[in-house]
């Protein structure tokens, strides 16, 4: 019995994936040459890119037509009237019955809209949303997106996650505490600013991806009836910070800055050292397994900062800044991964 243990443990310890340290290359297979605002958000919905802060006058996002390197059209009127933004702070899109839909949260107006794609595509841009609707006054919402049955947004609020419902965006629940650098800090408004980042739902809305900036942690959370329950957490640095008055000072180093699904891996993009300047930008890709195993780590040599995924084939589209804003390509069917 003795030797059949030791047996077991031999085996299973070679199987077990082990987290990686090596450091390998990984440079973009291609890039788009359309030219582009200066974009902070990036998203893919079938044959077109949306980004943000478009250069056509009047409009916030462009549609990106990636065979005909091109954009094919720009909506989203900027103003105060209806169904115009002031600030898109969130924008996602999701499937539903294999039809594509996008997203727009006003953080300024209060206001959530959402887009058919397919309208989108058909009167270029020139159409309604198909759902509009708008939060309480006092309402501080950063981010809001689908999931499953409901939709979960997160701000400045006391709790990281506030659940809200499908149809009127009312509050159903809230969930998940705050990462605490400063044990000594009960202030829920500072530690949320701490706690600043960004999520990263799947285009089924069943899991969801969440960078927090400051601590360098990436995280996965499964959907569960109206809430949302973390399956693990990956943290790259410590989590430290100093306060003075009503600002707080990074002391530790800037973590992940996006992060999205392929198939049954998990990406983010890494930066890694203390934060310097207005605008930091991930130089590594980190590929993490479902139970949130570091595997691969590779270097990317281009100042990245946010991406999507092409989970059909196996593509990222990463927004790049060298110094002008690019969409560059990286291929995973060609770049050397663990077995």
């Amino acid at each position: 019995m003795k030797y059949a243990i030791i047996i077991m443990f031999l085996f299973t310890s070679c199987i077990l994936p082990k987290e990686s340290s090596e450091m390998k290359e990984w440079l973009p297979s291609d890039s788009l040459n359309v030219e582009i605002g200066s974009p902070t958000l990036i998203k893919k919905a079938g044959d077109l890119l949306f980004v943000n802060y478009s250069f056509t006058d009047g409009c916030n996002i462009d549609a990106v037509d990636i065979a005909n390197d091109s954009i094919l059209y720009s909506f989203a009127t900027k103003g105060q009237g209806a169904d115009e933004f002031l600030q898109i702070a969130s924008m996602d899109v999701y499937r539903l019955d294999d039809k594509w839909f996008l997203s727009l949260f006003d953080n300024m107006k209060r206001e959530y809209m959402v887009y058919f794609v397919d309208s989108l595509n058909h009167y270029k841009g020139k159409c309604p949303p198909i759902k509009r609707m708008k939060l309480p006054a006092t309402s501080r919402y950063l981010e809001i997106y689908k999931l499953q049955d409901f939709y979960i947004a997160t701000g400045r609020t006391a709790h990281k996650y506030t659940i809200l419902g499908s149809d009127s965006l009312q509050r159903i629940n809230v969930c998940t505490d705050y990462q605490r650098g400063n044990e000594v800090d009960k202030d829920s408004m500072t530690v949320s600013k701490a706690n600043y980042g960004r999520q990263y739902p799947s285009a089924t809305g069943d899991k969801m991806l969440s960078v927090v900036y400051m601590s360098g942690t990436l995280a996965q959370y499964q959907t569960v009836a109206d809430s949302v329950r973390k399956v693990w957490e990956y943290t790259s640095s410590g989590f430290k910070y100093t306060k003075e008055n009503n600002s707080i000072y990074q002391q530790s180093p800037m973590g992940y800055m996006a992060a999205g699904f392929m198939g049954d891996s998990v990406v983010g993009l890494y930066f890694g050292k203390k934060k310097g300047s207005a605008f930091n930008y991930g130089r590594e890709f980190h590929l993490l397994n479902q139970e949130g195993l570091l595997l691969e780590r590779y270097r990317i040599f281009s100042n990245l900062y946010n991406f999507c995924i092409d989970s059909e084939n196996n593509l990222i589209y990463g927004i790049a800044y060298n110094p002008d804003p690019k969409i560059l390509i990286y291929d995973m069917n060609i770049v050397e991964r663990k077995q």
